[in-house]
C-alpha cells in the first residue's frame, strides 16, 4: 500500500465501509461504471495511451486508479475522508490523500488533467460548491467524469443507509453540471427521463 498523505482536518466521517469488503475491482457494478467511463472517452476522441493525471475524488479503495493503471496510461491520484477506504487503497502508481477537495488547496489548483467523481454526488447536499470545488483542480479544457445513481423513483432504505441524498434524472444531473459553470460534452445516464 502507498502513503496516505494526511492534506485535511479529520472529520467524522459517516460511510458504511463494510461497501469496501464486498464492492471489489470485479463487483458487476465496478466494473460495469468503468466500462461506461471507457465508452465516453472514447466518444470523446481521448487517447488512453496518452499520458495523463487525473484526480479521483472518494476515490474509496482506489478501484478507479486500479482500473486505469490495467486499461491506460493514464494515472490517477485519489482523496477521500474514508480513512478505511483509504488504507485499502493500493496497487496503482497514483498518490492516495485523505484531503477534502473543498479546501482547494493552493498546490492542486489546475493540476490535473481530468476528474474523476463516481458515486459521490449523491451523497453531497450543495453540488454547486463541491463541483466548483472539484473544478478547482482541474487544468483549463479538462474533462470531468461523473456517475450518479439514476432514477429518484428508486430511492430506498439502501439509499438511505449510503448516505444518498438524492438520486438523479437527467434533467437535474444536467442543471447540477451547468450551475457549477461546466459544459455537457456526453450525458447518459440509463432510461431515466
Amino acid at each position: 500500500m502507498g502513503e496516505i498523505e494526511f492534506l485535511s482536518r479529520p472529520v467524522n466521517h459517516q460511510f458504511p465501509e463494510r461497501l469496501f469488503e464486498i464492492m471489489p475491482d470485479d463487483h458487476f457494478w465496478v466494473r460495469s461504471r468503468f466500462n461506461v467511463f471507457l465508452q465516453e472517452t472514447c466518444k470523446l476522441r481521448l487517447n488512453l495511451r496518452d499520458r495523463k493525471l487525473g484526480l479521483d475524488v472518494g476515490c474509496g479503495h482506489g478501484a478507479v486508479q486500479r482500473q486505469l493503471a490495467a486499461y491506460s496510461f493514464w494515472s490517477c491520484d485519489g482523496c477521500d475522508l474514508s480513512i478505511a477506504g483509504l488504507t485499502r487503497n493500493a496497487a496503482h502508481d497514483g498518490r492516495v490523500f485523505y484531503y477534502d477537495i473543498n479546501d482547494r488547496r493552493p498546490e492542486f489548483r489546475e493540476q490535473y488533467d481530468f476528474i474523476v467523481i463516481f458515486d459521490v454526488l449523491e451523497h453531497i447536499d450543495d453540488t454547486r460548491s463541491f463541483l466548483n470545488s472539484a473544478v478547482f483542480h482541474l487544468k483549463p479544457r479538462g474533462h470531468p467524469f461523473v456517475n450518479v445513481p439514476a432514477m429518484q423513483s428508486l430511492y430506498s432504505k439502501f439509499d438511505m443507509v449510503l448516505g444518498h441524498v438524492r438520486r438523479y434524472h437527467r434533467r437535474l444531473l444536467a442543471q447540477h453540471i451547468v450551475d457549477a459553470g461546466l459544459d455537457i460534452l456526453s450525458l447518459d445516464i440509463g432510461h431515466s427521463r
